[in-house]
């Protein structure tokens, strides 16, 4: 199998052009495990430049293929002792990835009659295409990648790779996974519920592990000591969970429950017929397509032998016997999500639970567990925004900016009117636009939550979010706009309006920092203080 890139998305990093094109330590580390694409991926570095989009996304789709085919190789197995999630040898030939810069001309030509709007992404069997729009304006929020924060060449690519290849897993997994699948001659997928709920869920898995890669990181290179006890360690032991999600697998068994639950007689068989999957209800049969890979891993083996039937047979020669077997089997199975998770009697206290685990493992630096307690408060609470914005913040708190604004974008959309999260989510939107150097929207950000009311509890999020403001708009009238001096100067200001010892003298003033709205007060208080005193400064700087 060879990788073709199609794109005229172009260099995205101007600065990158400038990096040698023949380092080999950085050619191994993009084609580390792949010998047979090491040379492609030296010639199209060596024509394209490091600043290129180009070599970025041969890395990362090359790399989730493969993590893609090796997780079908891999998958669990059957009850009857067959894998998952079958595969069969790729046949030889060309897999393309054509990325579109206009996103515009993109849905022209990818807009199925059955979408009301184009995907993401969309795999074409005619010429076994990937194609996904990569807008230029996406890669202006990497000014912090190119000047701020990575002066080494070899950091700033490896940064870049991290960026893009979160980007293309993100909008293209799902339907790379449609390509080994139509690779393979495997009969199953014939059945859309099928195939899509396989790519649903192998994309999950590629895309949380990449990210778990990312956390690997931010482990300590001197190994704990295994008899120390922390905050985080205590936290974290008295979390009670049946398991753990992404959040985009909890997403897809609310929707999925709630559907089976609002639809008296649903039957899942029923949607094995292509028609039937795509003539209503999208959105849910998706879900329920991803729902079904999970399910197939608990079948008994008398239950699997009835599912191979049912799917090796035409709808008007299967045995009612299995049909209602099956489809009586996954209605008791997909009700048991919501009974285990959000609506168990303890979800509120487990929720709560959760997010001191999170904040403690977070105060003591330990990326692995803060994740894994934010995505257990997602599934306790999956209505409200909380887990997402925690779990942002995880991925803030070591730099990994583009991937904390994905998860307070996912957060901003769970927001309801009025909803007194409001202020404090666009404030995160804020700090992760800015993390990546995309001042402007920042400031838009920022603004959305300066015109919000908020709960006390939030107040030096807000605040802090108003303080950048008014820097950044000083900034700009003094001609410091985006430079790191100027980017240094304002975390100054930030420390000084957040420091221990305002936070140790409201507490003394506030109830040991119990009462909220005192601390609040105190705060709004100071951070009047500390803007009047640095617009002046900087007044007096310019003059």
């Amino acid at each position: 199998m060879t990788l073709r890139i199609i794109t005229d998305v172009g260099v995205i990093a101007p600065r990158y052009q400038q990096f040698p094109r023949d380092d080999d330590r950085w050619i191994e580390h993009f084609a580390s495990g792949v010998p047979e694409a090491k040379e492609s991926f030296r010639g199209l570095v060596a024509t394209s430049g490091w600043g290129h989009i180009a070599p970025y996304v041969y890395a990362a789709a090359y790399h989730a293929l493969g993590r893609i085919y090796i997780g079908m190789s891999s998958n669990p197995l059957l009850a009857d002792g067959a894998p998952l999630l079958p595969n069969d040898p790729l046949r030889p030939g060309e897999i393309r990835i054509k990325l579109y810069s206009d996103c515009a001309e993109y849905a022209k030509t990818a807009a199925p009659a059955r979408f009301t709007s184009p995907p993401s992404a969309y795999y074409s069997r005619a010429n076994r295409q990937v194609a996904f729009c990569l807008p230029p304006d996406w890669f202006a929020s990497l000014r912090s990648l190119q000047n701020m924060e990575y002066d080494q060449p070899e950091i700033a690519v490896a940064h870049m790779e991290q960026y893009v290849n979160w980007l293309v897993l993100q909008l293209s997994a799902h339907e790379l996974t449609h390509a080994i699948q139509h690779g393979t001659r495997v009969a199953e997928y014939r059945h859309d519920l099928v195939s899509e709920g396989a790519a649903m869920f192998l994309a999950d898995n590629v895309q949380t592990r990449a990210e778990s890669v990312m956390l690997w990181g931010t482990l300590p290179t001197k190994p704990r000591d295994p008899t120390s006890v922390n905050a985080c360690d205590s936290a974290f032991e008295t979390l009670e969970a049946p398991g753990a999600m992404s959040a985009r697998a909890v997403d897809q068994f609310r929707i999925s429950a709630d559907y089976v639950r609002s639809h008296p007689g649903f039957s899942l068989t029923r949607l094995l017929d292509n028609e039937e999957f795509y003539r209503t209800d999208i959105e849910a049969h998706y879900a329920i397509a991803y729902s079904v890979v999970w399910f197939a891993r608990t079948m008994s083996k008398q239950l699997v032998d009835s599912w191979r039937r049912v799917i090796a047979q035409p709808a008007e020669v299967r045995d009612p016997a299995d049909v209602e077997e099956i489809d009586k089997s996954f209605a008791r199975y997909i009700d048991e999500w919501p009974h285990a998770w959000w609506e168990s009697p303890g979800a509120a206290n487990h929720a709560r639970q959760a997010a001191r685990a999170c904040t403690a493992c977070l105060n003591e630096s330990h990326a692995f567990p803060a994740h894994s307690a934010a995505l257990l408060l997602n599934a306790y609470q999956p209505d409200s925004p909380l887990g997402l914005v925690y779990d942002g913040d995880v991925f803030y708190r070591w730099k990994m900016f583009f991937v904390a604004l994905g998860r307070y974008t996912e957060a901003s959309r769970k927001l309801r009117d009025g909803d007194p999260l409001g202020a404090m989510v666009q404030s995160r939107l804020g700090d992760a636009y800015e993390g990546l150097g995309n001042v402007e929207a920042a400031l838009t950000a920022y603004r959305r939550a300066a015109a919000l009311p908020y709960p006390p509890a939030y107040a030096v999020t807000v605040l802090s979010g108003r303080l950048k403001v008014r820097y950044y708009e000083s900034a700009r009238a003094e001609g410091t706009w985006g430079t790191r001096a100027s980017f240094d100067r304002l975390n100054a200001y930030v420390r000084t309006f957040k420091s221990p010892q305002a936070l140790a003298e409201f507490g003394a003033q506030c109830d040991g920092g119990n009462d909220a709205r005192c601390m609040a007060k105190m705060w709004e208080k100071r951070y009047t203080e500390v803007a009047e005193r640095m617009v002046a400064e900087m007044r007096m700087e310019r003059q």
